[in-house]
C-alpha cells in the first residue's frame, strides 16, 4: 500500500498530470503545518497517519501534496483525528471485508467518513450491525490463537508456546520461543483448535518457514523478547481462524477487558491444559511492576516501562503461567470479531501466586519493526 501511493504521486510529480486527473499542485507546508483545500481544513502529514489517504488510494482520489520528505509524500490530511499508523487499520478491516463466511456475531463490519462541519475535517466511525441474541461459540472466541510446535516431525512434535496469527502468513510471539534447548527450532505452526486433543480433522498445521527474532534479542535477557515466524504458505481463514490487530498507541483502551489467553500449565506443578485457557487481567502501575521486576542478571535495568508492561491480579491468583509463553495479551475491539494485541507474554514470577503480574513485551514499541516485515 504504500509502496503504491509513493509511485502514484511520483508519477503525478514527474508526468505534471498527464496520468492524473489533476495537476500536482503542491502546498509547499512542513510536516505538521496546517493546510486547507476545497471545504477541508487539514494538517500536513505521512500517509500512514492518515487513514482516510489510504481510502483515497484505493479510490484513485488523492488528496494535495503538502510537499516530498525524501521520497515520502506529506499529504494534507482531511481527518480530524490522526492515528499512528492508518495502513495496519486498513488491513484489519480488509482481512474482514473478504472473509468468506459472517463473523462469530453475525456481524457486518464498515467504516464510514462524517464531515465535522464545525472544524470543517472529516471523523470515521466503524460500524458492526449484529441481530439481538447471538451468543458466542467458545471455539471461535480466539480465532488467531496459534499453537508452535517442535521435534523432527509432526509425528512427534511436542506443543509448548503460542502466539498470535496477524496476517496471511505471520504469527507473533516470543523471542525465548523460537527454539527448544531439548527439541531444536519452532517448525511447526498449529491454528484453528480449542483443545490439544482435538482431532486432526480440525487442526490447520503449518510449517515454519522463517524464524524472525527481533535483532537486539539476546537470551536470556528478557528485553526484546518479541518475534515472527513467516508460514510456508498463506493461511486460510475460516470461522476458526482469523488474524488480530496489533495496537496502536492512539487506542484506547478499557483495561478491565484485558485478558491473556494460552494453553499453559495450570498453575505451578499442575499439567498444561488441554483446552485454551483465558483469564481477565489487571493493568499493574509503572511503580508496581518496577518493585516486582527489579535489577537481575536477566533484567540488568529493571523493569523497562517503554518496552514491557506487566498484568496480573492485586487480590487473586490470577496470571499466565509456562507453556503460555508467546501468547497474547488482548482486548477485544469493536470490529465486528477481531482482537487487538497489547502485549506478547514473556517472563513471570511463580504463576499461581496473589498480588503479582506477568511481564510481557509491550507491541507498540515494535510496530515500526513488525510492519516492515508482515507488510513492507
Amino acid at each position: 500500500m504504500y509502496k503504491e501511493l509513493v509511485l502514484l504521486f511520483l508519477l503525478c510529480f514527474i508526468l505534471n498530470g498527464i496520468l492524473c486527473k489533476k495537476k500536482d499542485k503542491r502546498l509547499n507546508k512542513k510536516e505538521g503545518e496546517k493546510c486547507s483545500y476545497g471545504r477541508y481544513n487539514g494538517t500536513c502529514v505521512k500517509y500512514y497517519r492518515c487513514l482516510s489517504v489510504v481510502e483515497s488510494v484505493k479510490h484513485d482520489n488523492l488528496p494535495p501534496l503538502c510537499l516530498f520528505d525524501g521520497m515520502d509524500p506529506v499529504l494534507c490530511c482531511p481527518d480530524c483525528e490522526l492515528t499512528y499508523d492508518a495502513s495496519m487499520i486498513s488491513e484489519c478491516i480488509d482481512y474482514l471485508s473478504t472473509l468468506p463466511y459472517d463473523c462469530k456475531q453475525h456481524t457486518t463490519v464498515n467504516y464510514f467518513f462524517e464531515w465535522n462541519k464545525k472544524k470543517k475535517c472529516t471523523s470515521y466511525r466503524m460500524t458492526a450491525l449484529a441481530p439481538i441474541g447471538g451468543n458466542d461459540a467458545s471455539r471461535n472466541e480466539f480465532p488467531h490463537m496459534a499453537l508452535l510446535g517442535y521435534g523432527e516431525n509432526l509425528e512427534v512434535a511436542e506443543w509448548k508456546c503460542a502466539g498470535s496469527l496477524i496476517s496471511e502468513k505471520f504469527v507473533l510471539t516470543a523471542a525465548h520461543c523460537i527454539s527448544s534447548p531439548q527439541l531444536g527450532p519452532v517448525r511447526y505452526i498449529g491454528l484453528g483448535i480449542l483443545k490439544r486433543s482435538d482431532p486432526s480433522s480440525l487442526w490447520q498445521r503449518y510449517g515454519v518457514r522463517r524464524i524472525i527474532p527481533h535483532p537486539e534479542y539476546n537470551s536470556p535477557k528478557k528485553y526484546y523478547d518479541i518475534a515472527l515466524l513467516e508460514t510456508d504458505r498463506p493461511v486460510n481463514f475460516s470461522e476458526v481462524v482469523l488474524p488480530a490487530c496489533l495496537h496502536t498507541p492512539d487506542e484506547k483502551i478499557y483495561y478491565p477487558q484485558v485478558h491473556a489467553t494460552g494453553w499453559g500449565y495450570l498453575g505451578y506443578k499442575k499439567p498444561l491444559a488441554d483446552t485454551l485457557q483465558k483469564v481477565d487481567l489487571q493493568k499493574f502501575s509503572t511503580e508496581e511492576c518496577s518493585l516486582l521486576y527489579g535489577p537481575h542478571r536477566h533484567l540488568p535495568i529493571g523493569f523497562d516501562n517503554i518496552s514491557q508492561m506487566c498484568f496480573g491480579h492485586h487480590t487473586k491468583a490470577r496470571d499466565t503461567c509456562a507453556g503460555d509463553s508467546g501468547g497474547p495479551l488482548e482486548v477485544y475491539v469493536n470490529l465486528g470479531c477481531q482482537y487487538s494485541v497489547l502485549g506478547v507474554t514473556s517472563s513471570g514470577i511463580e504463576c499461581g501466586t496473589a498480588g503479582t503480574a506477568g511481564l510481557y513485551t509491550r507491541v507498540t514499541n515494535y510496530l515500526q519493526w513488525i510492519e516492515s516485515i508482515v507488510w513492507p
